[in-house]
C-alpha cells in the first residue's frame, strides 16, 4: 500500500494540484475506510495506507480543489465515481484500481466561528489493500496502532496546476 501511496502522493504533487506532510499505514477493520470492501466479520482486516494532502495554493477554492484531485486520480487509473458521505460540506469518491480500493474525502472544513472563519480545503486518501482473515490476530493487528508513517517536507514553491 505505502508504495502505491506515495505514487498518489507524487501524481498530485507532479500535477500541481496539491502536497501530502505524510502517509500513515496500518491495519483497519475491513471497510472502515473502504466503502467497496465486500467481506466482514469480526476477524476481518485490511492494511490501509491514510494521506492528508492540502492544496498548494489557500487561493484554490474547494469545487476547484476537489474537481483537481479527482482528475488526477483518475489520469493514474482510478475511475472514481461519487459515492454518499456524512458532511454536506464534503464529497466523497471511491474507486478501484490494480487490485486496490481507493476512498477520497474532500472537506472544506470551517475553522473558527463568526465573521472571522476560515475554510481549510483537504482531501483525504484511503488506499486499501484487500481484506482478509486474521482470525484471532486480527485485535492485536489493529491494537498495534500506525505501523508505517511516511514524511515529505513542505514543498517550498507552487507548481502550475495541470488540472483547471
Amino acid at each position: 500500500m505505502l508504495p502505491v501511496a506515495k505514487q498518489l502522493r507524487d501524481q498530485l504533487s507532479g500535477a500541481g494540484v496539491g502536497w501530502t506532510a505524510s502517509i500513515i499505514g496500518d491495519y483497519e477493520a475491513c471497510g472502515t475506510n473502504d466503502p467497496l470492501a465486500t467481506s466482514s466479520g469480526d476477524s476481518m482486516i485490511q492494511y490501509t495506507a491514510q494521506q492528508l494532502t492540502l492544496p498548494f495554493s489557500h487561493e484554490v477554492s474547494f469545487p476547484t480543489f476537489a474537481r483537481q484531485v479527482v482528475e488526477a486520480l483518475n489520469a493514474s487509473g482510478w475511475q472514481l465515481r461519487q459515492v454518499t458521505g456524512p458532511s454536506d460540506q464534503g464529497r466523497y469518491y471511491a474507486g478501484q484500481h490494480g487490485g486496490l480500493d481507493l476512498r477520497l474525502v474532500g472537506l472544506n472544513d470551517e475553522q473558527g466561528a463568526g465573521p472571522n472563519a476560515s475554510f481549510h480545503t483537504t482531501a483525504t486518501i484511503y488506499v486499501s489493500g484487500k481484506c482478509f482473515d486474521a482470525g484471532s490476530s486480527a485485535h492485536d493487528f489493529m491494537q498495534r496502532g500506525a505501523i508505517d508513517n511516511v514524511h515529505s517536507p513542505i514543498p517550498t514553491t507552487t507548481p502550475v496546476p495541470k488540472y483547471s
